[in-house]
């Protein structure tokens, strides 16, 4: 239903009250001055001003606003359009070939969950006056009461989250009404790409009417983004499970656990997202949540990290000490090449420090047998580059060693690899260390 929009209102508003006022002006001196004197006279270029101030202003805005025919608004109820794409949405669910089409794509292809959040939410694109680019997106959902899991999704959308969220509402913006845009990386705009060519695909073969494009398409958006949601949920609910959590456990127990059992901070957080999702039957705002979870994770993962180096240090029989590499990273360079020396004792060679014989560019050596290993270590918070491998390999040949190694807790550059592939040079990075000191 359309209706007379506020700004015409407000034009003719101020139109009727200039003209009104410039009446009473010339009637009051008309009155006054019933013959033509003087002062009659003087008072005609008053009141001829005062009409040009007061009405013609709003006259040429009047005229401003009929030619861009903005007379009359269409938005006269906010959930009409959340209703209309929830009625999509049921009649998409009942179609069996949707849903199947739906769920294996999502299997296939890894959309943006971020984005994918705000694919299918109903905005109004407020734009500038004078520049004709998006200024805002105004949430077009009031006190929903109709129940589904659709209409209960959109519950948990305010303004507030659609503002902080500008960049992702233009992208979809223009995704939704087919226009090239720039933001984000190519990744993201071509897994949208095949999104809208699924779509396209479904109305040409007839599984999806043309009609009512843009709400149809939210609607198919909202199922992406729901089997995709619960695609992940379900991934990282296996790792509780196989760990003995469920949603009946504490976040503390959660995190213990997976950080006890060698998962990274990154599958600790996305466990305990999908927990909560899976406690809310996945309607919930899930980057969001995976957002909180994050500060949550990083403040109880420092704590457990401090409390297990401390405890190591504790211990006087070091046999049952167990080093992580999140141990190592607090280690300085010297305490790095101790740490070295004694894992390869562990490991059952006979390692010494190279420091009292002048190094040479090898920090240990490690020997088993006929084997001798001249090694360097790197404790970094950078990439490792090619120095470390010239060194050690000259350093090797002074010490006459049948072996040499470079060992850091970080990563080694392209060219550094490819240098120590050529002179026989065997490199640990990061990921071979954390192996290995499963083995001590």
């Amino acid at each position: 239903m359309k209706k007379i929009s506020g700004k015409f209102i407000g034009c003719l508003v101020y139109l009727c009250i200039g003209v009104f006022i410039s009446l009473i002006y010339i009637l009051c001196a008309a009155t006054n001055n019933l013959e033509v004197t003087e002062n009659t006279m003087s008072a005609i270029p008053s009141a001829i001003l005062l009409t040009c101030f007061m009405v013609l202003p709003p006259l040429i805005w009047l005229i401003v606003i009929i030619r861009k025919k903005q007379v009359y608004t269409f938005d006269d109820d906010k959930n009409e359009i959340s209703i209309k794409i929830d009625s999509y949405v049921n009649e998409f669910i009942q179609n069996k070939n949707i849903v199947t089409i739906i769920k294996n794509f999502v299997k296939t292809n890894g959309i943006n969950l971020q984005i994918l959040e705000f694919s299918f939410v109903p905005l109004k694109k407020i734009t500038n006056m004078w520049t004709k680019e998006e200024q805002s997106y105004e949430l077009k959902v009031n006190n929903l009461e109709k129940s589904s899991d659709y209409l209960a999704q959109l519950k948990l959308y305010n303004q507030n989250l659609i503002d902080n969220n500008f960049t992702i509402c233009t992208f979809i913006d223009k995704f939704l009404n087919n226009t090239h845009t720039p933001l984000f990386n190519e990744e993201i705009r071509n897994s949208f790409n095949k999104l809208s060519k699924l779509y396209n695909s479904l109305i040409n073969q007839q599984i999806v009417l043309q009609d009512d494009y843009i709400n149809r398409l939210k609607a198919f958006m909202y199922l992406v983004y729901k089997y995709s949601k619960e695609n992940i949920c379900k991934e990282y609910e296996t790792i509780a499970i196989n760990n003995g959590l469920s949603v009946e456990n504490t976040e503390y127990e959660i995190i213990k656990r997976l950080f006890n059992n060698g998962y990274d901070e990154e599958t600790i957080i996305l466990v305990l997202t999908s927990l909560n999702s899976k406690k809310h039957s996945y309607i919930d705002l899930f980057m969001a949540n995976k957002t909180n979870y994050e500060n949550i994770v990083n403040e109880q993962l420092k704590d457990l990290k401090e409390k297990q180096t401390i405890d190591n240090l504790l211990r006087e029989d070091d046999s049952t000490i167990r080093y992580t590499i999140d141990d190592i990273d607090l280690m300085s360079g010297a305490d790095f090449e101790k740490f070295i020396t004694y894992m390869f004792n562990k490991l059952g060679y006979k390692a010494t420090n190279t420091k009292l014989s002048g190094d040479q560019g090898v920090d240990i050596i490690a020997e088993r047998g006929a084997e001798k290993i001249a090694i360097q270590t790197k404790c970094y918070s950078q990439v490792v580059g090619n120095s470390a491998v010239q060194e050690v390999y000259s350093g090797a040949k002074f010490y006459n060693a049948t072996k040499c190694m470079v060992i850091t807790n970080s990563y080694f550059t392209k060219s550094a690899k490819q240098l120590a592939k050529s002179n026989n040079v065997v490199l640990w990075d990061r990921e071979v260390l954390k192996e290995k000191l499963k083995e001590i």
